[in-house]
């Protein structure tokens, strides 16, 4: 995970909402460094992290998002994202959408590793 949320509020966010067994990685913003906010770099930083190219990385990952810049920033890597949002004109651009994030465990593999 990526977010323009720093790091310690996102992990608490993660794990408040049921997510936490299904994250390798979660990365936010650290103030100040406005190029490592949902862009290339941290997305370097991630696939350094998990050991894959960017380009194989780009290949295993889902973006989850509630906005246009989370779905720029998929697009940006090569990934796809799923987006919970009630928008139907921001749907449009999604590979996947949810109305709510517990949508997203319902699709998620059952026996996802810590």
């Amino acid at each position: 995970v990526w977010s323009g949320t720093k790091t310690d509020i996102l992990r608490e966010k993660i794990g408040l909402l049921g997510f936490k067994k299904y994250i390798d990685f979660a990365i936010g913003n650290t103030p100040g460094k406005s190029t490592l906010v949902k862009g290339p770099g941290l997305w370097k930083i991630i696939c350094k992290r998990l050991k894959l190219s960017p380009k194989e990385g780009s290949k295993k990952t889902l973006v989850l998002g509630d906005g246009t810049g989370d779905i720029e920033a998929a697009r940006a890597i090569g990934a796809k994202v799923a987006l919970v949002s009630k928008d139907k004109k921001l749907a449009e651009k999604a590979d996947y959408v949810f109305q709510n994030p517990s949508g997203l465990l319902e699709v998620l593999p059952k026996k996802a590793t810590p």
